[in-house]
């Protein structure tokens, strides 16, 4: 299908040799720098920790791709290690309309999720419901029971 679909013009040249030269460049100096990070590190290395050690650095790889590729993987390691662990509180009840009998689920809404928009609960890791404030949770279920 995408045969019966090709322009009618020639590709143009110039951008294809744009983008071979491109591809060139980029492959040359990725081999280049890579040679030196290679053996400037492995110099490095056996300085620091030794020839026997420092075998585990064979290689050092640079590419214009891995430089930006690197600091998302950078980024996410650093939002990853600084997670804290945090209990959340859920508070779940009914209440029940005496005339009809119908239950209704009842949800918890703080004053602050209230007013946040639910794309930034969300985002923040809270559902309706939850919250880490475990003074207004207890506070909450100490109301419901007094009715």
């Amino acid at each position: 299908a995408a045969a019966k679909n090709l322009p009618n013009q020639l590709p143009d040249a110039a951008v294809s040799r744009a983008v071979d030269a491109r591809q060139e460049l980029d492959l040359r100096a990725g081999i280049a720098f890579s040679r030196q990070l290679t053996y400037s590190c492995s110099k490095l290395a056996q300085s620091m920790m030794g020839k026997a050690e420092s075998r585990e650095f064979r290689m050092i790889t640079w590419g214009p791709c891995q430089s930006p590729t690197l600091w998302f993987v950078c980024q996410r390691y650093k939002k990853v290690s600084s997670f804290e662990c945090r209990t959340v509180f859920r508070i779940t009840c009914s209440a029940k309309d005496e005339s009809t009998g119908k239950r209704y689920k009842l949800q918890w809404a703080t004053q602050e999720k209230m007013q946040m928009p639910p794309d930034a609960l969300k985002e923040a890791g809270i559902e309706p419901g939850e919250s880490f404030d475990e003074a207004a949770a207890r506070a909450v279920v100490q109301n419901i029971r007094r009715g």
